[in-house]
């Protein structure tokens, strides 16, 4: 009781001031900076997750569908000052902005026949979220605004999550190409190397935890909004972001081109969730033994009952025609030039409308940079979807 006691008071002091506290909802938090907002869109999946979309609406203009990262929500669009928040800007160039939330997340919780704390429920990984949240989000957008086709802006797992629904040898593929007029993928996350490179991250996956987390607790992550998860945010806004900062840097990069006080703001609604097995997934990624993007890995007998062999398919990427545009960091921990230069022989040289690496840009420099990381890639990233929206 007195941990909850102090976990209060620390959020109470904390939100006199904050500009973003956890108690916001997107429409309370978007309006008081002075945009319009709407947050009763709900898209259900083919395999029967309902999920929660938002949008900043600006009706019958050109449709920009902003896909969020691993365990993130809409919010790490809009976290950010209004000068360099991608969803604000996005808006303020004349753009209609919705914004997804996977399956799993604290906003996406419902399901037409599951129970949100049964096993079934969190059997899932970012593969589903490409195969079934992303297309049944996208559908929902283009029936709502009569738009045949609309630009996709994806940052981290939301980028696996396209690639994924967008391979050849998925049934979403035809109506990913049918539906995406450009895609803008912000540090794409595919290959990630058998375990090489550096990062906490890619050193806590080879400790091999996941799968025992996962088979004990084969449920949510980090997704409750406990008291615990209260303090970390309070404590992040009370040394101003340092702390955070600290943590991001040793798992996403170091980044003179990150704003401290972004993090701080970003942390209020992240983490948001998961499932246990969609950390594993990544995990089994990083330990590879080769290069590897594919469906989940079972092992060998649940491999051969799952998918008539022994080792889990690989995803086609050689066949997205999609006009993509990527943009990397330089210092980026999760998406290193040998894992994205696996990506990019694979991939079509016509796809390819855009393509820069950033000097001082970390995994997270997109959604919590400076203002001067905003003057240096954020005219680019609009001058592509000038191009490309319709």
């Amino acid at each position: 009781m007195l941990f909850i006691s102090c976990s209060i008071l620390l959020l109470l002091l904390v939100s006199a001031n904050a500009r973003i506290t956890p108690r916001d909802t997107f429409d309370s938090y978007v309006r008081s900076q002075g945009f319009p907002s709407e947050s009763t869109h709900y898209a259900t999946t083919e395999d029967g997750y309902i999920l929660n979309l938002w949008r900043i609406p600006n009706p019958g203009k050109p449709v920009i569908f902003l896909q969020h990262g691993i365990m993130a929500s809409g919010f790490c669009y809009v976290v950010n000052e209004k000068s360099r928040a991608i969803a604000f800007q996005l808006f303020e160039a004349g753009y209609d902005v919705w914004l997804g939330n996977n399956r799993g997340n604290r906003w996406s919780t419902n399901h037409t026949t599951l129970k949100t704390h049964s096993k079934e429920f969190w059997n899932f990984t970012f593969e589903e979220m490409g195969t079934y949240d992303l297309p049944a989000m996208i559908s929902y957008v283009k029936e709502f605004t009569s738009k045949d086709k609309l630009v996709l802006v994806a940052w981290s797992q939301g980028t696996t999550q396209t690639f994924i629904g967008s391979s050849g040898n998925v049934a979403s593929s035809k109506f990913m190409h049918d539906s995406v007029s450009l895609f803008e993928a912000l540090s794409p996350v595919t290959f990630m190397e058998g375990g090489s490179g550096k990062g906490l991250l890619r050193d806590l996956a080879k400790l091999g935890l996941g799968k025992p987390v996962a088979e004990l607790w084969p449920y949510s992550f980090l997704q409750d909004n406990k008291a615990e998860d209260e303090v970390v945010k309070v404590l992040c806004k009370l040394t101003l972001g340092a702390v955070c900062k600290i943590t991001v840097d040793l798992i996403c990069g170091t980044s003179n081109l990150d704003s401290k006080n972004a993090i701080a703001d970003f942390t209020t609604h992240f983490p948001s969730g998961t499932s246990t097995k969609d950390i594993w997934q990544y995990e089994q990624y990083i330990d590879a033994k080769s290069e590897f993007f594919g469906r989940f890995d079972y092992g060998k007998s649940g491999n051969q009952a799952e998918y008539g062999q022994n080792t889990p398919p690989s995803f086609d990427v050689s066949t997205i025609s999609i006009p993509t545009a990527f943009f990397l960091g330089a210092k980026d921990l999760l998406v290193e030039s040998k894992d994205f230069q696996t990506l990019r022989n694979l991939y079509s040289n016509s796809s390819v409308v855009f393509e820069k690496n950033y000097a001082d840009f970390s995994h997270v420099t997109w959604v919590v940079g400076t203002e001067q990381a905003a003057s240096i890639w954020m005219d680019d990233f609009k001058s592509v979807i000038e191009q490309h929206a319709v």
